[in-house]
């Protein structure tokens, strides 16, 4: 069995305010045929963290576009949150999103 190698790529870049903290992340990953990219945006006021994201998927009979929100309570060490993944297709009527 031929395992295709796989490359994957990512940059982000962190600002911090007087009161807020920004983060940018972006990732791609290739194998094959296969890919994805991704990008992120982040911000922190104090302890509350609020997030949002994109994912493209392409080369498999799902190119999909999936969008995600996230909210957290960030502690000393450690962080506590949610989050939710939302799919744009009307393919997946019954898959509109996960936790």
């Amino acid at each position: 069995m031929k395992i295709n190698p796989q490359f994957v790529g990512s940059l982000g870049y962190l600002k911090e305010f007087k009161k807020i903290q920004l983060a940018v992340l972006s990732t791609a990953h290739v194998q094959g045929k296969y890919s994805t990219i991704g990008s992120q945006l982040f911000a922190q006021y104090k302890f509350v963290k609020l997030g949002l994201g994109h994912l493209a998927s392409y080369g498999s009979y799902q190119n999909l576009d999936k969008f995600t929100g996230c909210a957290g309570v960030q502690f000393n060490s450690f962080l506590v949150g949610y989050s939710y993944q939302s799919v744009d297709d009307n393919k997946y009527k019954y898959y509109r999103g996960s936790h």
